[in-house]
This record gives C-alpha cells, structure tokens and sequence, in this order.
C-alpha cells in the first residue's frame, strides 16, 4: 500500500496581477473550488486551506473546505504552509504536497504522482514535475524551466537559462511534495541569492543541497491562471468541458 498523503492549498485573495484571483468564477464555480475538487479527487488523506485572508477563508467555509487561517505578510505559499504546520498535528515524516490554488485545471493524477514520487525516495527532500516545453516557451519569463541530472534530480530552475542547458530544460510544474518535517525546517533557511533575483522560491532548495526528484507528469496540464488572458482561456476551456 502507497503511503498516505495530504494535500495543503495556500491561497490569497491580493494578487497583484490578477486581484481575488481564487474567488473568481469559473464554470459556475470559484476558481479555488475546482482546485479544492480535484485535490479531493487525489486520493488524498485529506485535504485543507491555507487562507491568506478572510476573503479565501469565507469562500472555503462556503464550499466546505477545511480552513485555517495564516498570516497575511507571507512572500509565498510555502511559508503560508510552513506556518500551517504549527496549527496541525502531522507526523514529520507525513507528505503533505503543495498545490497552489491558481491550478483549476490540475489532473488529480498528478497530485498523486508526485506524492508517490517523494514516498518511494528516502534521498529526496522533496518531488516536483516537468513537462516539455512548448514553442515560444524558451522566451517568456513567466515559464519557469527546469533541467535533470541522470538520475531524474534537478540541477537547476530559471526564468532564463543559460542557452547551454536549452535542449535539456523543460518546464516546471508549480507542484512539490515534502515532507512535513523538513518542510517546517526548509522555511527557515535563509533565501538563496538566485531565488530573490528571480522570484522562484525552488531555488533556495538546490542553494543548501537539498535534492528536488523531478519526473514528467504523467497528463499533460493546463498552465495556472496569472494573467486575464489566462483566466479566459481556462474559462473557454473547462466551459467546454461542461
């Protein structure tokens, strides 16, 4: 039998590029919903919010959610996790994965793979996932590229990789499976300078030698929802699902 996991989706209402983004509706129902559906969906021990303000908590009460309330002044959801793991009685060594609450397309597939992927790899402080990158991909900043060592480890993200690494990089699934101690510890450490030049909090991992398991998702996905135009292509596209 897999080992159990649980699911923890940090969510806030004060984007800046897109404001109220989990709130805003899509198909008939708020983006943070679907997200909060299709974790459920994992196979997930359970699954819980990690609100950022009473906007999100409001709207996960609605829809039955399990919610905790986090401080607002977090710079990401993974120190909004990290403060959600003094409120919960988790073991240290129970798999709790990330799974950002703009991903209303996720596959629930996904969120088990990488779950499973950080189970079955005692050397992995944490696992994430990559899938090709499309065409025009290699020129947008908001595409965060990823490339492996042999062994399927990363060895590097970045906005804008050196060209060399260009025919290795894939791109990089915001989803990442850790372990609950090492989670609560990881918070701690102090930023890596790579991840304050580039906004990618991935990085502060691989600046104090701890090992990232990358594997492509086994369905393909949708990008998240950042930008207006984002949010009405994933509008048309679960509409049609409907």
């Amino acid at each position: 039998m897999s080992q159990p996991f649980h699911v923890a989706i940090p969510a806030r209402s004060a984007s800046t590029r897109l404001p109220n983004k989990p709130l805003l509706e899509i198909a008939g129902k708020p983006m943070l919903q679907w997200v909060f559906e299709h974790a459920r969906q994992s196979g997930a021990a359970s699954v819980v919010i990690a609100a950022g303000d009473e906007a999100v908590a409001d709207c996960a009460r609605s829809i039955g959610a399990p919610v905790w309330m986090t401080r607002p002044d977090h710079p990401n959801g993974t120190a909004r996790l990290g403060e959600l793991l003094e409120h919960l009685d988790w073991d240290t060594d129970a798999i709790v994965v990330n799974v950002q609450a703009d991903e209303p397309m996720l596959p629930p597939a996904l969120i088990a793979q990488v779950a499973g992927n950080l189970a079955a790899r005692d050397e992995a402080f944490a696992a994430t996932l990559c899938e090709p990158l499309d065409e025009g991909d290699w020129d947008r900043a908001q595409v965060v590229k990823v490339w492996r060592d042999e062994e399927g480890y990363a060895e590097g993200f970045s906005r804008a990789p050196r060209q060399i690494e260009e025919a290795r990089c894939q791109r990089h699934l915001g989803i990442y499976a850790y372990r609950a101690g090492g989670l609560a510890r990881y918070v701690k450490l102090p930023p890596a300078p790579q991840e304050l030049e580039e906004s990618l909090e991935q990085c502060r991992m691989l600046h104090h030698d701890l090992r990232v398991h990358v594997e492509p998702g086994v369905e393909a996905t949708s990008p998240g929802v950042d930008t207006p135009e984002d949010l009405a292509r994933v509008r048309a596209a679960m509409e049609a699902l409907a």
